[in-house]
């Protein structure tokens, strides 16, 4: 029963995103056409839109030097910076050799740390992974 312009500017192509929308909830549009001849009645939609968050893809952007073995010594820390993207923000988990990494125990100094690590990004059913090979020597 109440509409809000969501935008007053002329626009020239054949789309317009609407943002700042509340995500759940449902939402009718209506277009109205500018030309020499005047504005056009409105046309609704035959239902409401539900507004939902754009996704993107998870993707996780490697840097060159981990795409290979990635030599440490013993007693060595490992600082990775690893940039990823992705809508919503991805859950981002460690594994080392397929199972999933110990919190506690990533800080202990006296145990093997050599292995293959996998970092995986996931977006309801998207995913993306990417397997590290440390050796620590």
């Amino acid at each position: 029963t109440e509409w809000h312009p969501a935008n007053t500017d002329l626009v020239e192509r054949q789309s317009y995103v609407v943002r700042n929308l509340p995500t759940g909830e449902k939402v009718n549009f209506r277009v109205v056409a500018v030309n020499v001849a005047g504005r056009s009645p409105p046309a609704l939609l035959g239902q409401p839109v539900t507004v939902r968050e754009v996704m993107e893809h998870p993707k996780i952007r490697l840097p060159r030097e981990l795409r290979t073995k990635y030599i440490k010594r013993v007693g060595e820390k490992i600082n990775l910076v690893i940039p990823f993207q992705g809508k919503p923000r991805p859950v981002a988990t460690w594994l080392k050799d397929g199972q999933p990494v110990d919190e506690k125990k990533v800080g202990v100094r006296n145990s093997n740390h050599t292995g293959k690590y996998t970092l995986k990004l996931q977006i309801e059913n998207m995913e993306d992974s990417a397997t590290l090979d440390i050796r620590v020597v």
